[in-house]
């Protein structure tokens, strides 16, 4: 099909403007998506997409995708997960659209440099040391030990300490980690003795590891006034 230089230059002046889709673009020249796509890419708006096979969800994703709706938004209409709905874009070769109220790559970086400033001032060298002071205060607020230094580690001291001794397995599904993973954070509370490990034989032989909080943490318990 044949491209007039009006058409064309509309294509580039109109492609990464905010509010014009690819689907409004394709309206108001009278032509199909697919053709708007194909010669984006031959105008150098943007780069071809992957030839893949697509599943009906990424079907769907597409045809959403075009008419302007964000990740959230698509993911949220399918009943998928935002990072499925990311990465079918990713494999296609579509840039997302920001939803109202999300941050660019440039806002993100705008973040980045305003907590830096903030850790800068508390004296701190990092993000990573901003959030552990973060959770640290949290944890101290609810009259847990300072040293607490991630949300997760606040998360294994409240269930011990509200249903009593409980095994690895069982405490990696309440906090929505695998076994293996919850490992390490197990390994890090009983060195800094916020939590003891006991094993307990069982009646049919054998022994089961249980996980509890320490004797002097214990008696704490938590202080939410």
């Amino acid at each position: 099909m044949v491209w007039t230089g009006k058409e064309r230059q509309f294509v580039r002046d109109h492609w990464k403007l905010r509010g014009w889709t690819a689907s409004k673009i394709a309206n108001s020249l009278g032509r199909p998506i697919g053709q708007v796509y194909a010669a984006a890419v031959r105008f150098g708006c943007t780069s071809r997409r992957k030839r893949i096979a697509l599943s009906h969800y990424a079907k769907r994703i597409i045809t959403l995708h075009a008419d302007g709706m964000s990740c959230h938004d698509i993911a949220a209409r399918l009943r998928l997960t935002h990072q499925t709905v990311s990465k079918w874009l990713g494999k296609i070769g579509l840039q997302p659209y920001l939803k109202p109220g999300e941050h660019g790559q440039e806002g993100r970086e705008k973040l980045r440099k305003l907590f830096l400033r903030t850790a800068n001032r508390l004296g701190l060298d990092n993000l990573v040391q901003l959030r552990h002071e973060r959770c640290r205060l949290e944890a101290a607020k609810r009259g847990w030990p300072y040293e607490l230094n991630t949300l997760r580690e606040l998360q294994v001291v409240e269930l011990l300490f509200g249903n009593g001794p409980m095994t690895r397995n069982v405490l990696a599904n309440r906090i929505g980690l695998k076994p293996v993973s919850i490992r390490p954070l197990l390994a890090r509370l009983a060195c800094r003795n916020i939590i003891t490990m006991t094993r307990r034989p069982l009646v049919g032989g054998g022994s089961i590891v249980l996980y509890e909080l320490a004797a002097d943490i214990q008696w704490r318990g938590k202080n939410l006034d």
